[in-house]
């Protein structure tokens, strides 16, 4: 067995781990690869946070002249398994966080299958505008807890309209379902 000293850290190695050219040992080697990698990496970072302005707007401009191009690979790598269980992720993570935006979305998705007016409003502008409170038994409820209820039911031909939306906690919502209101109003009385 032949041992050969390494000119890096100075310990013997066996020849199998010792590299000729470099006189150096493969653990040395390793080392310095993976300190040039992270001395890369940290350039890159300070090259990013020192030219932000200017990358952002190399990066727009990419964007408007190459939309087609653009439009063509995210097609493309949608239509792969992989591409497309990362992009339903992706949107699951969007609606997970805005759950107002998705209340609202919904409802007005729902209004445009029955060809119901609508406009913009979220659930959290109801919830504030009613004081936290519900319209029909005037009990508190969070944001969480709340529900957005259509005043006039869509299938009575109300609206989605915010001027139909009303602040109800789940229970009465669930009640109501799709009575005209003084139908329950006077029922719950």
């Amino acid at each position: 067995m032949s041992y050969k000293k390494c000119c890096k850290c100075g310990g013997l190695v066996h020849s199998h781990e010792f590299d000729e050219a470099s006189e150096t040992c493969h653990l040395c080697i390793e080392l310095a690869a993976e300190a040039k990698k992270a001395e890369k990496a940290e350039y890159g970072r300070k090259y990013r946070e020192a030219n932000r302005d200017s990358i952002a707007k190399k990066q727009k401009e990419y964007r408007e002249a190459n939309k087609e191009k653009i439009a063509e690979a995210r097609k493309a790598y949608k239509a792969t398994p992989e591409g497309w269980a990362k992009h339903l992720a992706g949107v699951k993570r969007w609606q997970k966080r805005n759950p107002d935006k998705m209340a609202s979305t919904w409802a007005k998705r729902r209004a445009t299958k029955l060809n119901a007016d609508s406009d913009d409003w979220t659930r959290t502008e109801l919830h504030e505008e009613a004081g936290g409170r519900c319209f029909y038994c005037n009990k508190e409820v969070t944001l969480r807890q709340m529900d957005a209820d259509h005043y006039i039911p869509l299938s009575k031909g109300g609206s989605n309209l915010k001027s139909n939306m009303r602040c109800s906690c789940r229970s009465c919502n669930r009640k109501k379902h799709d009575k005209m209101p003084e139908d329950f109003i006077g029922e719950t009385l």
